[in-house]
């Protein structure tokens, strides 16, 4: 869309602020563009890369293949971003593996005159600058998934969180809006908080001792689905705890991210809810906010003409997008990117 287009289209809205802004000659077209991933060992991770490929293509950007990092050492993914910066990009989108530690990439790229745009996990204030940070509220998505794992457990009895890595900030507001949620909606729901760290062996070694040595649990909530869903799945069937929703002695089940054997599961009937994650539009918008930052464009606070909000964070502005709730009256909606990532 024509810039002066969506500037006009936000003020017949009503808004009083705009999104992008300033006006440039440049073109962004042609610019190379890398994009730093988080290990593509699970469906998540890379559908948003191919998401950032694709929309950053449409943007006219000449992607590189993604970067992948092969742990979520931090460490690992500045030596990924220095060679990147080192090779002469123009630009870089990023999934950063901790929201501290890659102040030090970040404040390379700043000096270099590259800018960059972090998807889904951004850098906590004070830790770097980038040119927009597109993400969620992790605090909502933990929230919404206590919400649902509080309704389908009645309100009562024991809940399994399988946390993710505390080294990265969203697993970090992930289980502070889960559990402040429960104290606050479901006080009679006892939470026993465990750190999977974003692996599926650990989950699955966690869900085993958990609900092979507690009978009164009687919820599970995963902090990733997308890394730890088959693990529970497969858990609970091999201790015949699997029962679907309805069931006597169902072990209701909830999540965030959207994967597509999270959403099977929905189908099948063995888990309740799973909050998707805007997956889709992180790539859309974060391929977008790169090309605009690549003209020399900047941006401010305010209401978007997708659905969002852009905010302030420290010195650094959000794309905040809204997430959705998944249950089985919606789980094929083609707009999930966990059903767009099947085909």
């Amino acid at each position: 869309m024509h810039l002066n287009r969506k500037m006009a289209l936000l003020a017949c809205a009503g808004s009083i602020f705009s999104v992008a802004l300033a006006s440039s000659s440049a073109s962004a077209e042609g610019s190379r563009v890398g994009y730093l991933a988080t290990p593509l060992n699970n469906a998540y991770a890379s559908a948003l890369a191919d998401a950032v490929q694709k929309f950053g293509k449409e943007q006219g950007l000449d992607m590189l293949p993604p970067k992948e990092n092969q742990t979520y050492d931090p460490a690992e993914q500045i030596n990924n971003m220095n060679t990147m910066l080192d090779s002469g990009v123009n630009g870089i989108v990023i999934q950063l593996t901790d929201s501290k530690a890659l102040k030090v990439g970040l404040d390379k790229a700043k000096a270099a005159g590259v800018p960059v745009v972090t998807v889904d996990v951004s850098p906590e204030a004070g830790y770097g600058n980038v040119a927009m940070m597109v993400q969620v509220s992790s605090l909502t998505l933990g929230k919404r998934g206590c919400e649902e794992l509080g309704k389908a457990m009645g309100g009562k009895g024991k809940a399994l969180e399988l946390q993710g890595n505390f080294q990265n900030q969203v697993a970090v507001l992930r289980s502070q809006g889960f559990n402040d949620c429960m104290k606050q909606q479901f006080p009679q729901i006892q939470i026993l908080q465990r750190p999977a760290d974003w692996s599926q062996d650990k989950a699955a070694t966690i869900t085993e001792t958990v609900m092979s040595t507690d009978p009164d649990v009687n919820g599970i909530f995963m902090a990733g689905d997308s890394v730890y869903v088959s693990s529970v799945i497969n858990v609970l069937r091999r201790l015949d705890r699997l029962k679907e929703v309805g069931q006597k002695d169902h072990i209701a089940i909830t999540g965030i991210d959207g994967d597509p054997l999270a959403l099977q599961a929905i189908r099948d009937g063995y888990v309740d809810a799973i909050i998707s994650q805007p997956l889709t539009g992180y790539g859309k918008w974060g391929a977008y906010y790169l090309a605009h930052a690549l003209k020399g464009e900047t941006f401010k606070p305010g209401p978007t003409d997708h659905g969002s909000e852009v905010i302030k964070i420290g010195d650094n502005l959000a794309d905040v997008l809204p997430p959705t709730v998944v249950v089985k009256s919606n789980v094929d909606d083609p707009e999930l990117w966990g059903n767009a990532a099947k085909k």
